[in-house]
């Protein structure tokens, strides 16, 4: 195979806010990478790893919630939830999917003052584009009522040229997820102290099932004492104590951000 000496060198795809809707429209209807999305390969690893920060019966927002396969498993275990996304196809499909479910609850209007007790923001900010970014930050704090909690998961330290891929079409590259952005814990960190949160918790670790089913009696979801001689993991002792820790191949971050409560409103 030869290439023509003619051919351009590819360039680096430059994301819009059109494209960036084109893209996950298209794969929508294309039903490509559906078996691959979070939701649903990590909705019962993010249901162990964060319901100790949602209230029962309360109410949450999943912001940027995809297809709604989070948002539909949480409130399937007690914990209503309202799902936006800013695709139209993925939000149409959660809305499809979540729709008479008792906990459902109404999106909230853009703009509007509406709070939560938590809101869930699942493998987005990576996507963000650069001058969305900022304001994408104030809105999730904005949602959060004083005393709430926000929590946020985003690959960890993410070495982005691992991920680029070649449009033959276009002769251009860009990353096969639309990430545009690597985070690391101390930058999440620092997006929301200086946005009124303080640190709860923040884990660098994989959403693997295999890692916490066994110990869903430790984590409270299974009602059985331990067994003579049983010892809690340290990573689940962390978990429970909101302690900082690596858990697996540390390849998510998953942060946990408490709101400053209000000065007539005591913290939980």
């Amino acid at each position: 195979m030869t290439i023509s000496a003619e051919q351009p060198e590819p360039t680096k795809l430059v994301w819009t806010r059109e494209l960036v809707n084109r893209f996950w429209n298209g794969l929508s209807r294309a039903g490509h990478g559906d078996t691959r999305v979070f939701g649903r390969m990590a909705r019962r690893s993010i249901h162990w790893l964060i319901a100790r920060h949602l209230v029962k019966g309360g109410r949450h927002l999943d912001f940027g919630a995809g297809g709604g396969e989070i948002a539909e498993h949480l409130i399937d275990q007690g914990y209503p939830f309202a799902a936006i996304d800013p695709a139209s196809d993925r939000a149409a499909r959660a809305d499809a999917l979540l729709s008479g479910k008792a906990g459902y609850l109404p999106a909230p209007e853009p703009g509007g003052s509406e709070t939560f007790d938590a809101v869930t923001c699942f493998e987005v900010l990576e996507h963000v584009l650069d001058d969305e970014f900022e304001g994408v930050c104030d809105t999730l704090a904005g949602l959060v009522k004083p005393g709430g909690r926000l929590i946020i998961t985003t690959p960890n330290s993410e070495d982005l040229d691992d991920g680029v891929v070649y449009c033959p079409v276009a002769n251009v590259t860009f990353h096969r997820w639309q990430h545009v952005r690597s985070i690391t814990p101390a930058m999440m960190d620092a997006m929301f102290a200086r946005r009124g949160f303080s640190k709860v918790c923040l884990h660098q670790l994989d959403f693997i099932d295999a890692l916490y089913e066994p110990y869903l009696h430790m984590l409270g979801f299974i009602d059985r004492p331990l067994a003579e001689g049983e010892i809690i993991p340290l990573h689940i002792h962390n978990i429970n104590h909101n302690i900082d820790s690596v858990i697996g191949g540390a390849s998510s971050i998953l942060y946990v951000g408490q709101k400053a409560p209000s000065l007539n409103e005591p913290s939980d």
